[in-house]
């Protein structure tokens, strides 16, 4: 989902290409696939729930005129997916550049559908938002097209647990952790 962070971010706010990210959690634990009950929408009870993803560089941008040091760049990512076959998706992407805080934040909502191992959710409504300490920001109403993913849960040998979600492309994101 990274790719899918960077390329909306891309899309939405121009940021995306610069959010690097540094964080991976869950290096080289061992994992086990979770079972796959479904819901009454047939919408499995392990994936039932908050799912998110954090991220930041460790560099940071340091105003020259001694105003402080702050993170340059970061995001997070959730999916909220619901029994009844509804979705949530919210990313929050952030980048200091040269003193000038770029914040973008996509919100999505809609229907989730699961056959077997694929996932696809199909928004119904979406919203980004891009601010500026820099100038003008905007505020609009997006069309997104359906998307449909790989999934699989894991849990790791330390008990934590997380969603993997792999793009039709191959490109995998996660461990998302829930929340």
């Amino acid at each position: 989902m990274r790719a899918h962070l960077i390329d909306r971010a891309c899309r939405a706010g121009g940021i995306g290409a610069l959010l690097v990210v540094a964080m991976q959690t869950a290096c080289g634990a061992a994992e086990r696939q979770t079972a796959p009950s479904s819901s009454g929408a047939g919408i499995p009870a392990v994936l039932v729930g908050t799912w998110r993803e954090a991220a930041a560089t460790g560099s940071q941008y340091c105003d020259p005129n001694g105003g402080g040091c702050t993170p340059a760049y970061g995001g997070s990512e959730s999916y909220t997916f619901a029994a009844n076959g509804t979705f949530v998706y919210s990313q929050l992407l952030e980048a200091n550049l040269y003193g000038c805080v770029i914040k973008t934040f996509l919100y999505a909502t809609g229907t989730l559908t699961v056959t077997g191992a694929r996932l696809t959710l199909a928004p119904t409504s979406a919203r980004n938002v891009v601010t500026k300490t820099c100038g003008g920001g905007t505020d609009e109403q997006l069309t997104l097209d359906a998307s449909s993913y790989g999934w699989r849960v894991v849990r790791g040998d330390d008990g934590s647990t997380g969603l993997y979600l792999t793009a039709s492309d191959g490109e995998e994101s996660g461990p998302y952790g829930p929340r």
